[in-house]
């Protein structure tokens, strides 16, 4: 019984090794091939306006931050924006009735893209509402993922953390 049992555990190690050792790896080469390649492609969508940031974190001022687990995102299409992100703090003056909080699709009243640091790139977009004006500060790493903040004359600010979405 036990002679059986050794070699079976044998058996056993002897295909973890080789599952082990059969994985692929990339190389240095390939992962620096990479990280270019993807922060070419994130400068190229900030460049051309034409970005999406899947959010995936928020981070409110008066309570704890949480994962959000729904499709929540902003999207920046040529002169206008779809922002489908939610909002918890305090809001100083709404429009009654219909106040849809950071949901928001439409123009944008300015777009400026610059560069902070080598791998930062700022993306501020400003719409402007009936009621409200709000600012989009994206900053950009070269990776792909995003910090942003949302700051409103009417609301209190809030931060989101999330990822561009990047189409290979």
């Amino acid at each position: 019984m036990m002679r059986i049992l050794n070699k079976i555990l044998i058996a056993f190690a002897f295909c973890i090794a080789v599952a082990c050792c059969s994985t692929t790896k990339m190389t240095r080469e390939e992962k620096r091939a990479l990280q270019i390649r993807t922060a070419q492609m994130v400068e190229d969508s900030l460049a051309n306006g034409t970005f999406r940031i899947d959010v995936n974190y928020m981070i409110p001022n008066r309570m704890k931050a949480r994962n959000l687990e729904y499709g929540y995102y902003i999207r920046v299409y040529g002169d206008s924006i779809d922002a489908y992100i939610p909002f918890f703090g305090e809001a100083y003056r709404v429009e009654y009735g219909n106040d849809e909080g950071l949901k928001y699709k439409g123009a944008l009243a300015g777009y400026d893209v610059k560069r902070i640091k080598k791998d930062l790139i700022q993306v501020k977009a400003l719409v402007k509402r009936p009621f409200d004006e709000i600012l989009y500060q994206f900053d950009i790493f070269e990776n792909g993922r995003a910090s942003i903040f949302v700051r409103s004359l009417n609301r209190e600010g809030i931060n989101y953390n999330g990822e561009m979405t990047l189409n290979y």
